[in-house]
């Protein structure tokens, strides 16, 4: 009987206890896997927005970018296009003597923009709002380029998130360009604008509601720019 009773006690013990540890009563320790697959998905989401920070604060080669200023110079750095990797927070960007060929929605990331200077470029067209972001924008600078047309959407007109336009916009210079006339109330959305130069273009008569200003006013932007 003795021999029956050891193969049924070891029996009832290699069901109860499957391993050393709970046999001498010890609890086995939850399994890790799940909590280092979470540790692992939030080091890779933080290592993401870090490397996008690093990838939005790049400074394109040829290039001048002061971070303490927030000033950017990009004067013959042969750039084809807006550069969107500078710093977000950038107010003053110099893009003088390169081949940029159209201003589209890159410039919109930076919202906080005073001063732009597209100036000797190869620039045709202004892309509808293109600066729909910029509503703190001071000096737009789009002379010596090749623009010959430009819309009611240009400077304002936005629709939904910017219907004001460009509010603060006080200096825009169209300077040496291959425009022949401007849509009334192109410049509607420019309220607060003090200098306006058209000179050597192919505009022969400025309307008193292209500028959306007095006679008088539109007299004076005439004869002070040369149309």
């Amino acid at each position: 009987g003795s021999p029956k009773l050891n193969f049924e006690f070891q029996t009832q013990m290699d069901t109860q206890a499957s391993s050393p540890m709970e046999l001498f009563g010890m609890k086995r320790p939850k399994p890790k896997r799940r909590v280092s697959n979470v540790l692992l998905a939030l080091s890779a989401v933080i290592l993401l927005c870090v490397n996008f920070q690093v990838v939005n604060a790049v400074c394109p080669s040829g290039c001048k970018c002061d971070d303490e200023n927030l000033h950017v110079i990009c004067v013959d750095a042969n750039l084809d296009i807006v550069p969107i990797t500078l710093n977000p927070s950038v107010e003053k960007i110099i893009l003088r003597n390169n081949r940029i060929k159209t201003v589209d929605h890159g410039i919109s990331f930076y919202l906080e923009l005073v001063h732009i200077d597209l100036s000797h470029n190869h620039l045709v067209k202004i892309q509808a709002n293109s600066f729909s972001k910029q509503t703190k924008l001071v000096q737009l600078n789009l002379s010596n380029n090749k623009i010959s047309s430009l819309s009611n959407r240009t400077f304002g007109g936005f629709g939904s998130g910017n219907k004001e336009g460009l509010p603060s916009l006080a200096v825009l210079n169209l300077h040496d360009n291959l425009l022949e006339e401007l849509e009334p109330g192109i410049f509607s959305y420019t309220p607060n604008i003090e200098e306006l130069d058209l000179s050597q273009n192919k505009i022969k008569q400025l309307d008193a509601n292209v500028t959306n200003r007095s006679e008088e006013h539109t007299s004076e932007l005439q004869s002070h720019h040369d149309l």
